[in-house]
């Protein structure tokens, strides 16, 4: 199991269509200010395509991030 570690928002344009996350060390990290919020339950397992992933980013991390449309 891969963790993700989102540095920029277009770097999760990058990853694969239903990369398995667990949601736990699913981590939003600002290099510069060393922030970081979970999205999801601690040990909890997710199979994440892009519509559920950009729904994760509008309901947990929406403060400081612009939500995109995937193509």
């Amino acid at each position: 199991m891969e963790k993700i570690i989102v540095q920029k928002l277009h770097e999760i344009e990058e990853k694969e269509h239903g990369k398995i996350l667990l949601a736990g060390q699913w981590i939003l990290e600002s290099e510069i200010a060393g922030l970081r919020e979970k999205a999801g339950k601690l040990g909890e397992e997710k199979k994440v395509s892009w519509e559920k992933l950009n729904e994760i980013f509008l309901k947990e991390v929406q403060s400081d991030i612009h939500p995109f449309a995937f193509a």
